[in-house]
């Protein structure tokens, strides 16, 4: 379900990650989006499953199992036909404005109006049809409650125009919206409003713990690299612009290790101490964690096939830190892949080459190391 609503996403918004530049606010809108569809997805899958848990008993009577599976397949088919259509509705238009909302910031000092319109068909509704041709200026607060979509299945648009002259406010005839819609959910990064009831009653913390379990080909999205594909958990990075500078940084270390022949990366989960009983699922087989508490970034294929979890470390300032990059990066896993960003950079060959044999006798767990020069090329590999 959650790869179907992150379809309608993609759909709407007209981007994905390989087509955006991490640093533009179109990364950090979409980011914010499929976190929503993925918090959204898991919320209703938790309310289906109590719902299917309530349909064993019909009052103080236990049905029988012929009983209890007709009503789980209309269950079903609520939630998964009739919900999921609406709800895949929604991911569309609601991406798509999303999307058109960032653009009207980028360029709301020469055009600084909004223009709401309907579709005009004989299906759009009476209190959207009131709200047609209404114009207020972006940063009115009329946007944080009518700017669409403004409920299931709705159609409107917003144009952004940089002529004429507000709708005063005696002349808007405010319509009545249902409660979860009266927000601006672009603005808030959302799809999915806050008051639906698939959030009603989920205990505090149950939705990241449930992404943690997601099957695999639902938890990680595909991105593709120039020399491959690397797929990212979606609990990989924090959703802020930090976090997304750092995927970028971790994608860049990849597709420069693809290119020494490595390959099938996967950007592994951050997970929090209270779910550490689930990491081994990330993890090759028979892998044993250097820290459980420690979350390393990829797991990956060296060219010879053998399993590599590592930590990356991607160095901004000067060659004089490569020693605590390494530290840190062998406290969190086997492999330590250091990338030294830019041509500044005064690491020297023989004095880095002695300084990784200390690491690695320093560090019992300690595998291996690679440092990468700026453009991508090798400068020195070792392993124990």
């Amino acid at each position: 379900m959650a790869a179907k609503l992150r379809e309608a996403l993609i759909e709407g918004y007209g981007k994905d990650f390989p087509d955006i530049d991490f640093k533009t606010p179109d990364a950090l809108q979409l980011s914010h989006l499929q976190n929503n569809v993925y918090h959204f997805s898991v919320a209703k899958n938790y309310q289906e499953l109590r719902q299917v848990t309530d349909l064993l008993k019909d009052g103080d009577r236990v049905r029988s199992f012929g009983e209890f599976k007709t009503e789980v397949i209309k269950l079903h088919n609520t939630f998964n036909n009739t919900w999921l259509q609406a709800e895949y509705n929604l991911a569309v238009n609601g991406s798509s404005m999303a999307s058109r909302w960032t653009q009207f910031q980028g360029n709301k000092e020469a055009m600084p109006y909004l223009i709401y319109q309907t579709v005009g068909d004989a299906r759009v509704r009476d209190s959207h049809k009131a709200l047609d041709r209404v114009q207020r200026k972006i940063d009115d607060d009329f946007w944080k409650t009518h700017y669409p979509p403004n409920g299931w299945n709705c159609r409107c648009t917003v144009n952004q125009t940089g002529q004429g002259s507000e709708t005063p406010t005696s002349k808007i005839k405010y319509p009545s919206i249902q409660p979860m819609f009266r927000s601006n959910l672009a603005e808030a990064g959302l799809l999915f409003p806050k008051g639906h009831p698939y959030y009603v009653g989920i205990p505090h913390g149950v939705l990241r713990k449930a992404l943690a379990y997601l099957p695999e080909d639902a938890a990680y999205i595909t991105h593709h690299l120039a020399s491959g594909v690397a797929d990212v958990h979606v609990l990989h990075n924090a959703v802020n612009a930090e976090g997304l500078l750092q995927l970028a940084n971790h994608l860049e270390i990849t597709e420069d290790l693809y290119k020494l022949g490595y390959k099938r990366a996967k950007q592994l989960p951050e997970i929090y101490d209270g779910d550490i009983a689930i990491k081994s699922k990330f993890y090759p087989k028979d892998y044993t964690p250097v820290n459980i508490r420690s979350n390393p970034d990829t797991w990956i294929k060296s060219p010879a096939n053998m399993d590599m979890v590592c930590d990356y470390k991607y160095m901004i300032n000067t060659g004089r830190t490569l020693g605590e990059h390494i530290s840190k990066g062998a406290g969190q896993a086997e492999f330590v892949v250091v990338k030294l960003s830019n041509k500044s950079h005064t690491v020297r060959f023989k004095a880095a080459s002695k300084l990784i044999d200390e690491k690695i006798a320093g560090y019992q767990r300690l595998k291996g190391v690679i440092i990468l020069n700026h453009d991508g090329t090798l400068l020195i590999e070792k392993y124990r």
